[in-house]
């Protein structure tokens, strides 16, 4: 970076291992995570970058002691988000946080967090994604984040990666387990999980059979990664209760929120139905099948706006057409 800056070009010696400025007998060397060759080191400024890769504080630790007797000394911290709540990286994020939210007072701590609001799922809603990336356009670009979001989709296991180093987000664990997260065979209270229907962003849809009134249901149930997460399971909640006061012909029916061993469900009418999007693989639709669909999809979005709902994923994988 210092051939880049006019300044910087002529002032900085570049060697193999430091970047030195021989006027002030001072110079930048790389350190490990493992804090190899750290010990003894005055340090006046640093910068510890991807801290959500230190395993331990230590380097933390010993940049800060090394400051000890230097007139005002900077060190800059930058990071994503991570998952270990024990890290220092969690313990300064939220001691970054209480700063900025005037919690504590640390006029020698100065910090920005991204973040995104509650209720918002990068994974659905482009929409969202500057609050986290405030160089959205500048040095990232939406088609980057399009490409992480389609990978993300469509390797599940790929998602908390995702959510962590591009949408500030914090997750439970380092990757999202795929063994043991699926439904299918158990019995959720008086539910047989039959099998998978389909998955989103938060969530996963199950058919299963309702023993006790005899009949087919759709289960929606969070992912496991979410399934601790207070934010998602208050938006599962608001899902389900503004879709139980919307009744109409192409809406489906919400029955029920379900609570089973601190895990909640939505469960709803099953309709055996077919994919705007899985109808288009087979080519343009007619004009008259257009008109007709553009019809439906306006008077079910219509019926929803009048209880004040909004749908806000509107697509060809969300808009269904019954095989009945």
């Amino acid at each position: 970076m210092t051939l880049l800056s006019p300044v910087l070009r002529p002032m900085i010696d570049r060697r193999a291992s430091n970047l030195a400025h021989k006027n002030s007998f001072s110079f930048f060397r790389p350190v490990s995570s493992e804090h190899r060759a750290l010990d003894g080191k005055p340090v006046h400024m640093a910068l510890l970058d991807e801290l959500m890769e230190h395993r331990q504080p230590l380097v933390a630790d010993k940049m800060s002691a090394g400051t000890k007797g230097r007139w005002q000394p900077l060190i800059l911290e930058a990071t994503n988000s991570g998952y270990d709540r024990l890290s220092v990286c969690w313990q300064h994020h939220e001691y970054s946080r209480q700063v900025v939210e005037g919690q504590v007072e640390n006029d020698e701590w100065f910090a920005f967090v991204c973040g995104l609001d509650e209720g918002d799922d990068p994974l659905m809603n482009e929409g969202c994604w500057g609050k986290a990336n405030p160089s959205l356009g500048t040095t990232i670009q939406s088609s980057y984040l399009r490409s992480q979001v389609k990978k993300a989709i469509g390797i599940p296991s790929e998602q908390n990666t995702v959510l962590r180093l591009n949408f500030c987000v914090w997750t439970r664990a380092r990757e999202h387990a795929i063994e043991g997260d699926s439904l299918v065979g158990r019995q959720i209270g008086q539910y047989t999980v039959t099998r998978k229907l389909g998955e989103g962003g938060m969530g996963v849809v199950y058919l299963a059979e309702d023993t006790r009134l005899g009949r087919l249901v759709a289960i929606k149930a969070l992912t496991r990664q979410f399934t601790r997460d207070d934010q998602r399971r208050r938006r599962l909640r608001r899902e389900a209760r503004a879709a139980a006061v919307l009744s109409h012909p192409g809406i489906a029916t919400v029955y029920v929120l379900e609570e089973f061993d601190d895990n909640l469900y939505i469960v709803s009418e099953y309709v055996r139905v077919e994919t705007l999007r899985s109808e288009l693989v087979n080519g343009l639709l007619p004009p008259g099948a257009v008109l007709n669909t553009a019809v439906e999809i306006a008077r079910a979005l219509t019926a929803a706006h009048e209880h004040d709902v909004v749908h806000r994923d509107l697509k060809p994988e969300n808009v269904i057409r019954t095989l009945d």
